[in-house]
Formats: C-alpha cells, sequence, structure tokens
C-alpha cells in the first residue's frame, strides 16, 4: 500500500514523499547530523548527513525546512509528545543566530525519529524516503536518484 503525502502549494500540488507500510529490510540508518545550512538565492537548504548501520559512507541531503516541516506535520499525528523538539515555523527571516537554533531543534527532532523508527512502521516508512533508503535492499547499494529532496552527494 503505498500513501502520498503532498504539500498543496499556491498554484500546484507537489507530492513530497510516498510512504511504504512494509519496509523490506531492518532500518539501516544509526546516525543522522545536520552540520549547517546554505542560503542561496535567499532559500535556506539544512544539510542531513546520514550514516547507515553497516558503516558505508555517508551522504548528504539538503532540503528546505518547509520539507522537513511536511514529514513533521504528518508523523506528529502517529508519534505524539515531539513538538516541543521541533523548530517552530517563523513568519520573517531568521538571524543567523535563529537559523542556528533551528538546525539544532531539526537535528534533535530527526535524530528522536531515526531512534523511533524500528520500533514504528510508519515512522520508518517515511523516513526510508525521507533519507532516499526506497531502494535500499544490500549494504553496498546506495540510495536510488534524488527524486523527494532538493540535492544529495556521497561521501
Amino acid at each position: 500500500m503505498i500513501t502520498t503525502l503532498s504539500h498543496a502549494g499556491p498554484s500546484k500540488t507537489i507530492n513530497y514523499y510516498q510512504i511504504y507500510s512494509a519496509p523490506r529490510t531492518p532500518f539501516p540508518v544509526r546516525s543522522v547530523h545536520i552540520p549547517g545550512y546554505q542560503t542561496v538565492g535567499g532559500t535556506t537548504f539544512y544539510v542531513i548527513s546520514v550514516l547507515t548501520n553497516d558503516g558505508s559512507p555517508s551522504w548528504e541531503l539538503r532540503y528546505r525546512y518547509k520539507r522537513i516541516h511536511a514529514i513533521y506535520d504528518y508523523l506528529s499525528q502517529f508519534v505524539p509528545n515531539t513538538a516541543s523538539s521541533f523548530p517552530p515555523k517563523k513568519l520573517f527571516s531568521l538571524s543567523d543566530v535563529e537559523l542556528e537554533e533551528r538546525r539544532q531543534g531539526l537535528e534533535s527532532w530527526l535524530t528522536e525519529m531515526v531512534s523511533i523508527a524500528p520500533q514504528n512502521g510508519r515512522v520508518e516508512g517515511v523516513l526510508r524516503n525521507f533519507f532516499q533508503l526506497s531502494s535500499y535492499h544490500r549494504p553496498d547499494q546506495k540510495p536510488s536518484a534524488p527524486d523527494a529532496c532538493d540535492a544529495v552527494s556521497f561521501r
């Protein structure tokens, strides 16, 4: 069964994530880290480093806050009591201090979701797609080409 999580924008609907109800392998993510953020043309992207359990090289994904917030909105229906660790939306541009606070809050929340994922199939399915693990079958296989994130790079 596939469920689609969408974000309705002013002029179109964007399908961000497909959620698979039956993951194929044990959840392979050991840890996530957000080492920083990049602002390009007034748009901020958070750099998310993903490390797997098998020791494979980590890779980086770059997501805007609104994409991470879409996951939070969806998962908060199924994982109670995580609102306190997720950084709130702001109406105006953020200062460097606020961007750093948001980065720390996002990292904390993602780390919590990674720890919950092995016991919660819904969280695991969402994170597999978010971390580009939807086709992860073997330790030597890298995630598929990016389709739901703004950019991906391997280390």
